[in-house]
């Protein structure tokens, strides 16, 4: 019995390890997550690679975070998800930071539809400017029709010269159409 309760409390732990219980994350079901904790999280992203991890994590998102690096080339990193088999609107929640003031550029994390105009259809983007973790859980969704697939991409930097965020805490939900 005791064992039982030890692994529910590691597991409740584990399972909230992530969170900013000052936010609420979108509801929905949850189709992707990552707090970049071994170097087997960043496979399937273009523009990074395990070198990227860092030690530096957002608050209670384990030991690591996802470093990013971009110049004037963007997206700097990108993760496709899909092609999904039905109809489904899409949010995400994501804690991220840029890496100092001296950035040039920006930092944009973008979700939207394979093959849109990401400023202008069918995305969701939000600009990251401060150097202290924030906890971004944007209410707009992403329409994603059956068999196509969604992109999430991470731009910093820009035609000025370098810039960098750090992410982590990334989730992506199915939600029901608002």
């Amino acid at each position: 019995m005791k064992v039982a309760i030890g692994l529910m409390f590691v597991f409740t732990l584990a399972f909230s390890a992530c969170t900013d219980h000052s936010t609420s994350p979108p509801g929905g079901k949850r189709v992707f997550h990552t707090s970049f904790e071994r170097p087997s999280d960043t496979a399937g992203w273009w523009g990074i690679s395990s070198a990227s991890l860092t030690l530096d994590p957002a608050p209670r998102c384990g030991r690591r975070g996802l470093k990013v690096y971009g110049g004037c080339i963007q997206p700097s990193a990108m993760l496709t998800l899909g092609p999904f088999e039905s109809d489904g609107y899409y949010r995400f929640a994501v804690w991220a930071r840029v890496l100092n003031d001296h950035c040039v550029g920006w930092s944009d994390i973008v979700l939207a539809e394979r093959g849109t105009d990401i400023y202008r259809n069918n995305a969701v983007k939000i600009t990251v400017k401060e150097t202290r973790w924030i906890y971004f859980s944007p209410d707009s969704i992403v329409f994603c029709p059956a068999g196509n697939a969604l992109e999430l991409q991470l731009s910093t930097g820009g035609y000025a010269g370098p810039g960098g965020m750090v992410i982590d805490g990334l989730a992506i939900y199915k939600v029901d159409r608002e």
